[in-house]
């Protein structure tokens, strides 16, 4: 079974290999992928996250979430903005850095197996 780690992150690279080849077919499954990955998180690894750590304060998902509007905005404004696809990629490295040093092995060192293999399948369902 893959960790969260191991199998959110091949997904950073898969996004931003669509985001790099920048052509339109390519950019399509990049926006179509980035916002399902999006859901991933919100819908099923940040509920987990915080139920996990359930005293301690909902900072972590909090911020990410907030990350995450700005990141939908920038996606927007691809095609219409010059400047989106600059920024879109500076703000996607820095959010998946974090998600990939903190958050993901937080989850994984958090949460049982059986947790995370109810996760991978609550993801399944999230087209």
């Amino acid at each position: 079974m893959d960790t969260i780690l191991s199998f959110m992150a091949a997904d950073h690279d898969r996004l931003d290999a669509l985001f790099q080849a920048g052509t339109p077919e390519a950019l399509a499954e990049f926006r179509a992928g980035l916002l399902r990955h999006i859901a991933w998180e919100e819908d099923v690894l940040f509920p987990l996250f915080d139920s996990q750590l359930s005293a301690r304060s909902p900072g972590p998902t909090a911020a990410m979430r907030a990350e995450h509007r700005e990141i939908k905005d920038l996606l927007a404004q691809l095609g219409t903005d010059p400047a989106a696809a600059t920024q879109l990629r500076a703000v996607l490295g820095a959010h998946n850095e974090k998600e990939e040093q903190m958050l993901y092995p937080a989850i994984d060192a958090a949460c049982a197996p059986e947790a995370v293999a109810a996760a991978f399948g609550r993801m399944q369902r999230i087209r």
